[in-house]
Order: structure tokens, then C-alpha cells, then sequence
């Protein structure tokens, strides 16, 4: 439900199906306790102000996150807890540069991770991600709660991460723009002592990653847009030290281009 204030104003409530945005309940370094299911779905609140000089909003969201109880899950009984995200952002408008735009956004969460890191995948739904290059592997771990106190416990997971781009209009038929990331996931001493559970010396669970990246694109005729991307990637890596004979724990650089040419046939 939307409601509009007048002079750019406007708040809006949403529900949404928790699925897409649900990370991994944690209950070993590569186990995690299967979630009760949907108790209630997202609820998502939004403040929001635009003009001629842009926008901005704000919103918060509440996401339940909670356990199956014995025998499902042996030994551990079920448990409830609301998990939490915020969000601040916005698109502005640069005086005296026509079409050039500044956008931002900040997100910070407990217990719902998905929100900061949206769609940063795990290996076969672990919590663990893993990228190989070379003999190095990077790997780390990205959940929304971690079962400790012998599985009385339900600690939630914090993540933070901003995100800013800027895009230029070089002429009507040329932009460039220019973006950057960057994502935190930590996790307290009690969380890290069941994640770390006969783990490699060094272990640390924290995970973060960031990115900055440009594409530049040309429309020679209305709605065909032909475009280069090239992005940089570092993952900051849960783990270091001995993996197996020949390959270590490390973190990853990783460098992506892609070339991309698009025709829209609405306008």
C-alpha cells in the first residue's frame, strides 16, 4: 500500500515471500538446522521524498527467523527470533550536468543478510560460498543466525554494505558510469567458536567482499544500446592457511568484462 503526502512525499507497506532473500540457519561449519518455515512473511515499511533534484528514501524491514524444533533436528529445540534490516539511499540530480546522476545506498542488518547481500550464493545451501582460482580457495560464510549454547541459542548474524555510482552523459548518445561496493558480514565470538569447529589455524568467519567497476554505453539509434563493462572483484576470505596438499586459503581477485548489446522494442 502506497500513500502520496503531495510536494514529493510518500510512504509505503509491503509483505514479501521471505524465500528469496533467506540465508542459511548455522549449526557447523558445513551444517545448518532446517528453518520452521514461513511463521510470517517480510514486512517492508518506506519513507520516500523526489523532485526535480532527485530522490531519496529510507526503509526498514522485519524478517522472521526461527528453527525446527526435535526430531527434525535432533537435540535442538525450536527457536524464534525477528531478524532486522535498514536502509538509507538515494539518486541525485548534479546541477549544471545534464543526465548526470549520483546514486547511493546503505544497508545495514541482524538476522537478515540477504538484504546487504542479495543474491551472493552458497554451496549447496551450507552458508559457505567457495571461489577457487588457481591453487588458492576463498571461501566464506554467509548466514542470517548461528545455533550456539549447545542449541539453546539463536545468535543473529550482522552485515553492512553501501553501494555508490555516478554516471556521466558525455553527449546524448554516449554515458560512462562509475560504481563501487562493499559488504560486511560478522559474526560474535560465539558464533565464530561453532562456524571455526575444526577449522584451519586462523580461522575467522567474518566475510567481506567489494567491488568497483564502469561501463561505458553508446545508443547510435533510438533504444539500440551497444555497452562495455569491466568490473573488479576482491573477497576478503574467511579462512587462510593450509587447505590440502598443493592449495591454500586465500583471498580472491577477480577481474570481469562483458560486452553487451541490447535493442528495446518498448519504450
Amino acid at each position: 500500500y502506497t500513500a502520496q503526502f503531495g510536494n514529493g512525499f510518500s510512504a509505503s507497506v509491503a509483505v514479501e515471500e521471505p524465500n528469496t532473500r533467506a540465508k542459511a540457519i548455522a549449526v557447523a561449519p558445513a551444517a545448518v538446522t532446517p528453518a520452521k518455515g514461513i511463521t510470517y512473511p517480510d514486512i517492508v515499511g518506506q519513507i520516500g521524498a523526489s523532485g526535480g533534484w532527485g530522490r531519496v528514501q529510507a526503509a526498514v524491514a522485519l524478517s522472521d527467523i526461527s528453527t525446527q524444533g526435535a526430531p527434525i533436528t535432533p537435540g535442538i529445540n525450536g527457536i524464534d527470533k525477528t531478524g532486522w534490516a535498514g536502509m538509507v539511499g538515494g539518486i541525485l540530480k548534479i546541477p549544471g550536468m545534464p543526465g548526470d546522476t549520483l546514486g547511493f545506498q546503505f544497508t545495514y542488518a541482524k538476522g537478515a543478510t540477504g538484504y546487504v547481500s542479495l543474491n551472493a550464493n552458497t554451496f549447496g545451501g551450507t552458508g559457505q560460498f567457495h571461489t577457487v582460482k588457481g591453487n588458492v580457495s576463498s571461501n566464506g560464510f554467509i548466514t542470517d543466525a548461528v545455533v550456539t549454547g549447545a542449541g539453546t541459542s539463536l545468535d543473529l548474524t550482522k552485515a553492512w554494505g553501501f553501494e555508490v555510482g555516478y554516471e556521466h552523459h558525455w553527449s546524448k548518445f554516449v554515458k560512462t558510469s562509475l560504481a563501487g561496493g562493499y559488504v560486511s558480514i560478522e559474526y560474535s565470538g560465539a558464533a565464530a567458536a561453532v562456524l571455526c569447529t575444526g577449522g584451519p589455524v586462523g580461522c575467522n568467519p567474518d566475510t567481506k567482499f567489494y567491488n568497483i567497476g564502469s561501463r561505458t554505453q553508446w545508443t547510435p539509434v533510438e533504444n539500440l544500446n551497444l555497452a562495455v563493462d569491466i568490473m573488479y572483484t576482491h573477497i576478503n576470505g574467511a579462512n587462510g592457511g593450509i587447505l590440502a596438499a598443493g592449495t591454500t586459503f586465500g583471498d580472491a581477485n577477480i577481474w570481469t568484462s562483458l560486452i553487451r548489446v541490447s535493442r528495446d522494442f518498448w519504450p
